[in-house]
């Protein structure tokens, strides 16, 4: 496996309707969503959806593990 630099990584933020907003990082690699936040990591492939919307539904799920 080789090791990815922060560079390859985005900041991203979504906003959410009565919440804070999220906050990670995401890269897209070989078709596959890759997250980091909240202390933890996901990955999800692509297909057909936005990655903007797939990292968004990912750090969703970080931030709920994070803070349950």
């Amino acid at each position: 496996m080789t090791h990815r630099s922060e560079s390859d990584y985005r900041e991203v933020a979504f906003e959410r309707e009565g919440k804070e907003p999220l906050h990670g990082f995401m890269r897209v690699n070989r078709g596959m969503v890759i997250v980091r936040g909240y202390g933890g990591h996901k990955e999800a492939r692509v297909g057909s959806s936005p990655p903007e919307l797939i990292a968004r539904l990912l750090l969703s799920e970080l931030e709920k593990a994070a803070h349950p």
